[in-house]
């Protein structure tokens, strides 16, 4: 495993792997969170995208995620792995914040079988409802 660093001097910073170094200008954002000392949990915080698997036995999804969201924000993004195949309409609770819709293509109703057990869902809350990214095609 390479160790890797930040040097600034004179303005220009520059990030380091072993012998190889690339001007941290061009990852934006990577050379900040490699100062931080980011550690998954803060790069879910940082970049807005949780995962937890699903604790539930039928369609009403409950995840608990790490670190905690005080709310569910707009543009939110979890991806949640799913203990069973939807059957009908269903909705995900998000560490006790309360149940939330889950739809496709904005606003349409989940079919049958849009998820399937074991399956990771992509959602993005829209400030009303979470909407699945990756429904399975029926």
């Amino acid at each position: 495993m390479l160790n890797s660093q930040v040097v600034t001097s004179n303005s220009n910073s520059v990030l380091t792997f072993g012998d190889s170094s690339i001007p941290a200008s061009k990852i934006t954002g990577l050379a900040t969170l490699l100062n931080e000392k980011a550690t998954i949990a803060a790069l879910n915080t940082k970049m807005n995208i949780w995962y937890a698997a699903d604790a539930q036995a039928n369609d009403s999804y409950v995840i608990t995620l790490s670190p905690v969201p005080a709310s569910y924000t707009t543009g939110m993004m979890i991806v949640f792995k799913a203990a069973t195949a939807n059957t009908t309409g269903c909705t995900i609770n998000v560490n006790g914040l309360g149940a939330k819709d889950i739809t496709k293509r904005v606003s349409t109703a989940l079919s049958t079988g849009d998820i399937l057990q074991g399956m990771l869902c992509w959602l993005v809350y829209d400030g009303t409802r979470f909407i699945i990214l990756n429904p399975v095609v029926n």
